[in-house]
């Protein structure tokens, strides 16, 4: 959105491409409301009744879901534990094979228990469907058809990845399941069907730019279709039908969605209306990484003036606020524009110079893009 933004100024040329090369058709978008539906390993019926027809037809179809392993997480049926990582404020993927959960933050494995990590009782479940759930679902109903994963777990070096497009690119009927690593860049003709199996995962996110990034994911994924003679179909599951992102998506209008969103970004003074500076607090010690930037954003405020237009949020904890055993704390700045923002720049850093404490590393980000 800052680059649109940076276009709607005139400071970029802006240049829309509004239809495809050569006789590729957008593809037509539905929606599939999840909320009180069974799946079968992460898939809908009305969603395997379309995959079904699709390879009747002669036809391939793209199974996207941005999550690897078997499942997201592990739970207790009688207490509702979750398995969570030794070194993370994070849950444990499930992997089938090799059995075992894994945490994607910081490589730490594990075998699988055999009972609950609280209350001892053996009923434990798989919850939810990564990219080896549905692989394994898709073999069982459609056992005639080749289901091909790819995912970073499946794919380790570009000869593999070249090996099976080079096989897809053959024509055959087959089923593609994978994470965004299937949505970049790839021009499968004989795609008649791309399927998303959750749309959801970053509506309720803490990040301002969930729904941008959500958005251009779901048309990156929908461009996978349609792009030879045969026109395309996309079907997003979700349990948010009425959400108004859907509604440009569906259209396939991402200067809609643009539009919005920079509304609400004006709104918030959030950038593009604002620009960002973070500083970055690290440390073993979770209380002591934020005591160190509660200390800095007082002396910071006392020496800032009311014409600097300043705003400082936090200090907050990241989502996920130990990583590898390290905790990650935030502050940060809005500031009206960048000749402001250097000027608090210049400010800051003599305060940092400072060794508020030896257990805590800090860092400043400009314009930030993972801050959470």
């Amino acid at each position: 959105l800052e680059s649109i933004y940076n276009a709607k100024t005139k400071k970029y040329q802006y240049v829309e491409m509004n239809y495809r090369a050569g006789t590729g058709q957008t593809p037509q978008m539905y929606l599939i409301d999840i909320r009180s539906r069974p799946l079968e390993n992460g898939c809908s019926r009305p969603l395997l009744n379309k995959i079904e027809e699709e390879l009747k037809q002669g036809n391939q179809v793209i199974i996207f879901q941005n999550r690897r392993g078997y499942s997201p997480t592990l739970m207790c049926s009688s207490c509702g534990w979750l398995a969570q990582c030794k070194h993370c404020d994070a849950r444990l993927t499930v992997h089938s094979n090799p059995p075992q959960l894994h945490c994607h933050h910081c490589n730490y494995k594990q075998n699988i228990p055999s009972k609950c990590g609280s209350c001892q009782d053996t009923h434990l479940s798989p919850l939810g469907a990564g990219t080896e759930r549905i692989e394994y679902g898709l073999k069982a109903r459609f056992p005639e058809t080749k289901v091909i994963r790819i995912d970073r777990d499946n794919i380790k070096k570009q000869s593999d990845m070249s090996q099976l497009i080079d096989e897809i690119n053959q024509g055959d009927p087959c089923l593609l399941v994978g994470t965004q690593m299937l949505a970049k860049g790839h021009d499968f003709h004989n795609v008649t069907l791309v399927a998303i199996i959750d749309a959801d995962a970053s509506f309720f996110s803490s990040d301002f730019r969930a729904i941008e990034r959500s958005a251009q994911q779901l048309i990156q994924v929908a461009g996978r279709t349609g792009r030879g003679d045969k026109p395309g179909t996309v079907l997003i599951q979700t349990r948010q039908p009425e959400h108004p992102l859907f509604e440009p998506i569906l259209a396939s209008d991402y200067s809609k969605v643009a539009e919005l969103e920079l509304e609400d970004r004006k709104y918030c003074d959030l950038p593009p209306f604002s620009k960002m500076l973070t500083i970055r607090a690290e440390s073993d010690q979770q209380e002591e990484s934020l005591s160190v930037l509660e200390q800095l954003k007082k002396d910071i405020s006392a020496h800032l003036t009311s014409e600097q237009s300043v705003q400082i949020s936090g200090p907050i904890e990241a989502t996920i606020a130990r990583k590898s055993g390290i905790y990650r704390s935030f502050l940060h700045f809005f500031i009206s524009d960048t000749k402001r923002r250097s000027q608090v720049l210049h400010q800051i850093q003599p305060y940092l110079g400072k060794k508020l404490s030896n257990k805590v590393k800090l860092s400043i980000d400009i314009d930030p893009l993972d801050y959470i």
